[in-house]
């Protein structure tokens, strides 16, 4: 047991840390070392940092860095692209209901005639454009329904702004925008209202927006707000303010 007691010491002596003096003599070995590297050897990987990182840009040569730049891909070509993802999720859509892609892909040349640009999935969802398409006549004859109903209006910014009207039957369109327009008989700038504002071109939608400019302006005639500055809705946040309804979705949320 002595025996034993007595090892221990030498024992631990062994397992100590280095002194001082060794950890300092390590330390002198590694600058001489470090020393007799080449100046253009990096460093050894021993940061953490991937062999690339010496060689990344930062933000600011990224930016001044005009020969390596890839060159920017025009507005026209983006829209192009757009163009060709709509139409191949149109020609899908069609393909469930039955209509080959020729027919659609004519019908969109037909609607880009009439209306350009106007097919979008950004305003209405692929079978709701399956829909319009299906007749492209009725479409034109919307059209012929609301110049005649609101002549100093543009038919053609009406429906690219509401292009949900085209799935309203050409009688519905009619009998809403004669029924607004015998709501706003006495107001002169009445077709400014129906361009500015194209979702007051229904009964609903009129009624909608005369509401919110009541309870926005309480003490005002919101026939009046809407003759002086018929885009005033939009400072209001336009159909962001009106109460989700099934009415309201009924037009493009059915298949």
């Amino acid at each position: 047991m002595l025996s034993r007691i007595a090892r221990t010491p030498a024992l631990h002596a062994q397992t100590r840390a280095p002194s001082s003096r060794v950890r300092m003599a390590e330390c002198a070995a590694g600058s001489a070392e470090s020393s007799q590297r080449s100046p253009v050897e990096p460093a050894p990987y021993t940061t953490g940092f991937t062999p690339n990182y010496n060689e990344a840009m930062t933000m600011s040569q990224l930016y001044t860095a005009v020969e390596d730049r890839p060159v920017a891909i025009p507005l026209e070509e983006h829209e192009e692209r757009r163009r060709r993802r709509d139409t191949a999720d149109i020609v899908e859509a069609a393909a469930r209901k039955g209509m080959s892609r020729e027919a659609v892909v004519s019908a969109i040349s037909q609607m880009h005639a009439l209306l350009p640009d106007i097919v979008n999935l950004d305003r209405i969802k692929a079978s709701d454009w399956v829909k319009v398409l299906s007749d492209v006549g009725a479409v034109a004859a919307k059209l012929v329904v609301l110049k005649s109903v609101f002549p100093g209006a543009s038919a053609l910014r009406i429906v690219t702004k509401c292009p949900k009207m085209l799935l309203l039957t050409t009688q519905r369109v009619q009998s809403d925008a004669e029924q607004v327009a015998h709501v706003l008989a006495n107001v002169p700038a009445r077709d400014s209202i129906m361009e500015a504002a194209p979702d007051c071109a229904t009964p609903e939608g009129l009624a909608r927006a005369l509401s919110a400019l009541k309870a926005a302006m309480p003490s005002a005639d919101p026939l009046e707000v809407l003759a002086k500055t018929p885009d005033v809705l939009y400072s209001l946040g336009g159909e962001g303010n009106i109460e989700d309804s099934a009415e309201y979705g009924e037009l493009s949320t059915k298949d």
